[in-house]
């Protein structure tokens, strides 16, 4: 049982100092699952992923912040990004490059870990 609450309270490292894997928009990233899921899923697993693009939604649940940026041709959103505190400094339609580690696709691009390397 400690090992389970040692993992439950663990804290993950931040992303902040980490140079991303790769750079792109989020129609960039976006596209690269609509045309050939398993093999964008191959290349950015685990990858730390730098992507710009408009706020389209921001979610918040407790100290969490999920950040949605657009995609063109997303059903959805087309990349949640998800941050481990509370962000309080964006809205929707702001500009920005968010960076974090890639975790899946469902219908959009899921990032985890996220921070902030630029906003407008």
């Amino acid at each position: 049982m400690g090992y389970f609450y040692y993992l439950y309270q663990k804290k993950t490292p931040t992303l902040e100092n980490i140079l991303p894997d790769f750079k792109m928009t989020a129609d960039e990233l976006y596209d690269e699952f609509e045309g050939e899921e398993t093999e964008a899923d191959r290349k950015y697993n685990g990858k730390v992923l730098s992507v710009s693009g408009k706020v389209v939604r921001i979610d918040k649940v407790e100290e969490y912040t999920t950040v949605s940026l657009g995609a063109k041709n997303a059903l959805a959103y087309g990349v949640n990004c998800s941050f481990n505190s509370n962000i309080t400094n964006l809205s929707v339609g702001d500009s920005l490059v968010l960076k974090g580690q890639y975790i899946g696709f469902l219908t959009d691009v899921l990032l985890n870990n996220c921070t902030i390397e630029w906003s407008k």
